[in-house]
C-alpha cells in the first residue's frame, strides 16, 4: 500500500499522453519539442480517455456548444476553522480534469478509467464546501 495521499487505483495502468498544443499531435511519451512542428507548447493528459475527452470538448468549444473551458481546476478544502489537511501536512485539494459553461450552467469533470474511494471522497467534499457536482465520464 502506498503512503502517498491519493493516487491511482490498485492494479491500474493509465497510459500517459502528451499533446503538442499547435499541431495536435499525439505522443505516448513525455517530449519537450514536437518533432511535426517544432513547438515546445506541450500538454499532458493522465490517461488516453483524458485525452481524448479534452479533444472531444475543444470541439464543442468551437463548434460554440459550450464556453469557459478550462482544465486542473483546484478545490482547496476549508472551513471555518481553518485549512484541511492531509496526514503528511498539505493543503487537502481536488483537482478536477475540465470544467466549462454549457447551458448557462457550470459543468465540473472528472475522466475517470476506475472511480476510487479516495476519489468519491474527494467529490463529496467538493459538494460540501462548494455545493458543485462533479461529472463523471
Amino acid at each position: 500500500m502506498s503512503k502517498r495521499f491519493g493516487g491511482q487505483a490498485a492494479g491500474s495502468k493509465a497510459k500517459r499522453q502528451w499533446i503538442c498544443d499547435f499541431c495536435s499531435t499525439i505522443y505516448a511519451g513525455k517530449i519537450k519539442i514536437c518533432e511535426r512542428c517544432g513547438a515546445s507548447n506541450i500538454t499532458y493528459f493522465q490517461s488516453k480517455a483524458e485525452l481524448k475527452r479534452w479533444l472531444e470538448l475543444v470541439q464543442l468549444r468551437d463548434a460554440g456548444v459550450i464556453e469557459g473551458l478550462a482544465r486542473q481546476v483546484v478545490f482547496e478544502f476549508h472551513d471555518i476553522g481553518g485549512t484541511l489537511l492531509t496526514p503528511d501536512g498539505r493543503v487537502m485539494k481536488h483537482v478536477v480534469d475540465f470544467s466549462y459553461v454549457e447551458n448557462g450552467e457550470m459543468v465540473y469533470e472528472d475522466s475517470k478509467g476506475v472511480d476510487t474511494d479516495l476519489g468519491y471522497l474527494k467529490r463529496e467534499l467538493v459538494r460540501f464546501f462548494y455545493g458543485h457536482e462533479i461529472k463523471l465520464t
